[in-house]
């Protein structure tokens, strides 16, 4: 009898979500002998290995899935974006993170056994990823300070406190919000220019845990990432004003919220701005290329996905 058995490579951080993945290696790993895979499985290191491992090992297999949170599907995709379009495999993605934005996006269930089974059985979906500067990401690049409270947030308090560690960071940062003067160049010459305390390029349903602050009209296969930026308001009516125009673009919060849509954008600034991607430290510069890369990975998604 003939058996068509496929490759599997499994890549997985073990300090994500208080290392909840190694409870259920067991039930993840009979997932994928169920859906006919002979999986290989690397434990990762350090944070530098997984792109690493994507880049020259993951085109060895048929398939490749990761567990942990949006830095480990960001390892993952930075390493898959330096393999040739034909050759990268479809990714799986098993969401243990605190947060999980990109569970959101790609409709995963928080269930580890469920994800898993959407991680080899799900629906491929083309999802476009984008590069700031020398930096891929998979859902959001952003400066300000307030982009920063996910990146220098303790892991320890991440992992105990969820989303309400990210908030009292937040808070933190708004009693010293500071301003810095910023141009954007987008679509070939378009330019919008301001003082900014925060700024982000998404591809992406939710952000830092929270939906609906993009709107409803983001796609993740439209080869655009949508902007916001935000310039601080003069007073708690101005601040109210722009929160609900933050969840709602049909509010005019005045110009204090600029939107927009492009495929490629550079910001200019006159001091070095703090960039975040993917809630992952990013550095500083005084000037950032975003570009979007149409459809360049499929992942697999939860039924409801929409393409």
């Amino acid at each position: 009898m003939e058996i068509n058995l496929k490759t599997l490579l499994f890549v997985y951080n073990p300090k994500s979500g208080r290392g909840v993945i190694g409870a259920h290696l067991a039930e993840v790993i009979k997932a994928f002998e169920s859906a006919g895979y002979i999986p290989t499985i690397y434990r990762t290191r350090t944070a530098h290995d997984l792109p690493y491992i994507a880049e020259h090992f993951a085109p060895l297999y048929d398939h490749v899935v990761c567990a942990g949170g949006d830095g480990t599907l960001n390892g993952l995709i930075s390493g898959l974006m330096n393999v040739k379009p034909e050759d990268r495999p479809t990714v799986g993605f098993i969401p243990t993170g605190s947060t999980n934005d990109t569970r959101n996006s790609y409709k995963l269930p928080l269930n580890i056994a469920r994800a898993a089974g959407i991680a080899v059985n799900g629906v491929p979906f083309e999802t476009d990823i984008g590069k700031l500067n020398d930096r891929h990401f998979v859902y959001v690049a952003a400066f300000g300070e307030l982009s920063a409270v996910s990146a220098f947030t303790p892991q320890s308090a991440k992992n105990m406190f969820g989303y309400g560690a990210y908030l009292t960071g937040g808070i933190k940062a708004l009693l010293k919000m500071r301003t810095q003067y910023v141009k954007v160049t987008y679509d070939d010459g378009k330019t919008v220019e301001g003082d900014y305390f925060l700024g982000m390029a998404t591809n992406a349903m939710s952000v830092g845990g929270i939906a609906g602050i993009l709107g409803n009209s983001v796609d993740l296969q439209d080869g655009l990432h949508e902007l916001m930026l935000f310039k601080k308001p003069a007073d708690l009516i101005q601040f109210n004003e722009e929160i609900a125009a933050a969840f709602n673009p049909n509010i005019d919060a005045g110009g204090l919220i600029t939107r927009l849509k492009s495929n490629h954008m550079i910001f200019e600034s006159e001091e070095e701005l703090q960039w975040v991607v993917d809630g992952e430290d990013a550095g500083k510069c005084k000037r950032a290329e975003i570009v979007n890369f149409n459809r360049a990975v499929r992942i697999m998604c939860g039924p409801n996905i929409k393409q």
